[in-house]
């Protein structure tokens, strides 16, 4: 059996938010509750007028430079020499510029070749079409969206969530919460 993993980017692997915090502070808007996992009640904005901040985000510059999120590297690089595959299923956006630039910056932070798979969806997308591709493998998904964690399940995955202050209190007896890559290694090398 193919030893496979499958990441969503944001959250997970890169450090979306921290990148997205500062856009938005040169943008003048200040977070109200950093518990929350919905930009609009995160910022104390309006939903379509956040919808449209984070749509501008993912097509910008930013994502050539966006960082790892806490030890994701070292582990990434772990798994791979362990002959793990690794897709990537990420909602970012349907601009193709932009999704050079993700490409890019998962190329730059983690290696050429290190993920063989990766499927960029549209800005906030659903990612059960993406998931359906790997339906009953028995693959791991790495997530830090409950609800994209629930349908990795229902496609036969084995779903872990990235551990933030907005899925803290998850619990789901199949999904275990992470709080970095260290734990997620010792979880699916048990």
């Amino acid at each position: 059996m193919e030893k496979l993993i499958i990441c969503d980017v944001d959250g997970v692997l890169l450090d979306w938010v921290k990148s997205f915090n500062k856009y938005m502070k040169n943008l003048g808007y200040k977070p109200v509750n950093k518990s929350e996992y919905a930009i609009d009640k995160y910022f104390g904005i309006d939903r379509k007028e956040s919808k449209k901040l984070v749509c501008d985000f993912n097509k910008s510059d930013e994502m050539y430079f966006l960082k790892p999120l806490r030890d994701s590297f070292k582990y990434i690089s772990k798994f791979k020499e362990l002959g793990y595959s690794i897709d990537i299923i990420t909602s970012q956006t349907n601009d193709r510029i932009a999704k050079m630039k993700r490409v890019m910056n998962l190329k730059e932070v983690f290696g050429e070749g290190t993920f063989r798979n990766i499927i960029i969806m549209g800005c906030g997308e659903d990612k059960d079409r993406a998931l359906n591709l790997y339906k009953d493998s028995g693959a791991w998904w790495i997530e830090d969206k409950p609800e994209n964690a629930d349908a990795g399940i229902k496609y036969g995955l084995k779903s872990i969530l990235m551990k933030h202050d907005h899925n803290e209190n998850y619990l789901h007896e199949d999904i275990p919460l992470a709080n970095n890559w260290k734990e997620i290694f010792e979880i699916v090398e048990k």
